[in-house]
């Protein structure tokens, strides 16, 4: 649809009709949170530097003609209470400097509900948890599909999220049991995401919302 994690693909989410909006971020060297899924530019812009090595202005004027990398800030003050955001830390230490940003935008602690914040690692999670009791937590799997146990009294843990290859019937059986919103990543192909669906999962990552959304039933 467009590059990922810009605001091109952003508002060509929102126009395709999607729940929630998904996107990673890491942290730069002067500690603001910006949105790319990579922790160095080389994929994404053929540039071989880590965002942990430049600075917020410096990553700006890098990426300014080809797919700029938006801040955190610049996507809470377009998107904010307009569509929930899944908003995913890659980077090292990055779940707090996030949870700050977004708490900026929490006014009383239901505003929290307008996103939840999603990771791997527990630490972060922890650690967001320490600094916010409302923020809603995701915890991502990869081999042990079944981790959310050990942590879902221990954090406010709203949902659970799942790679593709580690799901299982009953990893999404007993996450919907306890309550939680279950989903997995990344789905493009629409019988997949229709079978996810039959197995109960609640919504599922995709690079193309417009192909799945037309072909679920």
């Amino acid at each position: 649809m467009a590059p990922e994690n810009t605001i091109e693909s952003m508002d060509a989410a929102v126009k395709a009709g999607v729940s929630i909006l998904e996107f990673d971020i890491q942290i730069t060297k002067d500690g603001i949170p910006v949105v790319i899924h990579d922790d160095n530019l080389k994929r994404t812009h053929n540039e071989n530097i880590k965002i942990s090595t430049i600075t917020a202005k410096e990553l700006s004027r890098l990426t300014a003609k080809n797919n700029p990398v938006p801040t955190l800030k610049k996507v809470l003050d377009i998107y904010w209470k307009k569509i929930p955001l899944n908003i995913e830390v890659k980077g090292d230490k990055a779940g707090l400097p996030t949870a700050e940003l977004v708490s900026k935008y929490c006014k009383k602690p239901a505003d929290w509900n307008h996103c939840f914040i999603s990771s791997y690692k527990p630490s972060e999670l922890k650690e967001i948890h320490k600094f916010s009791p409302h923020t809603r937590l995701a915890m991502l799997h990869k081999y042990n599909s079944f981790k959310f146990i050990l942590y879902r009294n221990k954090i406010n843990l709203f949902a659970v999220g799942w790679h593709q290859s580690y799901v299982n019937k009953a990893a999404i059986w007993l996450a919907n049991k306890f309550g939680l919103f279950t989903y997995t990543y990344t789905i493009n192909n629409p019988k997949s995401a229709q079978k996810l669906k039959s197995q109960g999962i609640n919504g599922v990552v995709t690079d193309f919302p417009d192909i799945i959304k037309k072909n679920m039933h």
